[in-house]
């Protein structure tokens, strides 16, 4: 039994200096050659895997840095791909029609061929959105909903049953909203006043107590008249959902509450865009 157990440990210590002297295992080294040529391997790799064609993925030994196609790459991944302006990379679930990201820098390549940020910036957030499929009676307290998006380059969410948008917290905006407004109905006197403004979505609070627009109706029916409001605002956590509301609707006897139709044959809605 003492016989076979020693025998056992003299042929696997024979074993294991073969392997070392002929390259294929390396104690001190602690190399691994997998493929083509398995016995050459790069003095400075621990890993290299060598396709038929030559092509290599590596595994430098002092930095750590790995090269696919490049047997010395000059970064934590360096590919040398098979042609002239290819990048040899590729994302499967990343393509041209993935949406867009806002807030994100846009990536370009130096002279060395790295990965870097570029001088360029992100496109600028922008939306306009407006009232187009019919009218929208308000009074007082309710939110006045631009149903349609107008124009945008998707970088601003937005709700068009609630109207809300949701901007990006930090940046800075100028927001200016337009209101087409008439006689509810045919009422005498229903709509004497609107004062409308831009509010936190989240508390229906003015975003800025001054930028505020009143509006003065006629006693005709179907008449009415138009305001606009404009403003600088840099958008906080807690307040960077925003829409449009109705705060406050006068008759017109100057006295009770009234209520207000926005048009949407002329344009009543808002746009953002980023400064």
């Amino acid at each position: 039994m003492l016989t076979k157990h020693f025998s056992f440990k003299k042929n696997l210590y024979l074993l294991v200096g073969i392997l070392s002297l002929s390259g294929h295992v390396s104690y001190v080294a602690a190399q691994i050659k997998i493929g083509s040529n398995p016995t050459v391997i790069g003095e400075n790799l621990h890993l290299e895997v060598e396709a038929v064609t030559g092509n290599k993925t590596v595994i430098q030994k002092e930095n750590g840095n790995m090269g696919v196609g490049t047997s010395a790459p000059g970064n934590k991944l360096e590919i040398k791909s098979d042609g002239v302006n290819q990048s040899g990379l590729r994302f499967t679930n990343l393509t041209n029609v993935s949406p867009t990201t806002a807030g994100a820098a846009i990536l370009g390549v130096n002279a060395s061929g790295d990965v870097v940020v570029t001088e360029g910036t992100a496109p600028r957030q922008f939306l306009a959105v407006a009232r187009t499929a019919n009218s929208q009676g308000v009074a007082t307290g309710v939110d006045i909903i631009p149903d349609g998006v107008i124009k945008t380059n998707n970088t601003i969410p937005y709700n068009t049953a609630t109207g809300v948008a949701n901007l990006t917290v930090g940046k800075t905006y100028l927001i200016t909203a337009n209101l087409h407004c008439a006689q509810f109905n045919n009422t005498f006197g229903t709509f004497g006043s609107i004062l409308f403004g831009v509010v936190n979505a989240a508390d229906n609070q003015p975003l800025d107590i001054s930028a505020k627009a009143e509006l003065f109706g006629h006693y005709n029916p179907g008449t009415g008249s138009s305001g606009s409001i404009q403003m600088v605002f840099t958008a906080t956590a807690g307040t960077e959902s925003i829409k449009l509301r109705a705060l406050q609707i006068v008759a017109g006897d100057g006295a009770s509450e009234g209520q207000a139709t926005i048009r949407n044959d002329l344009f009543s809605g808002f746009t953002v865009t980023e400064l």
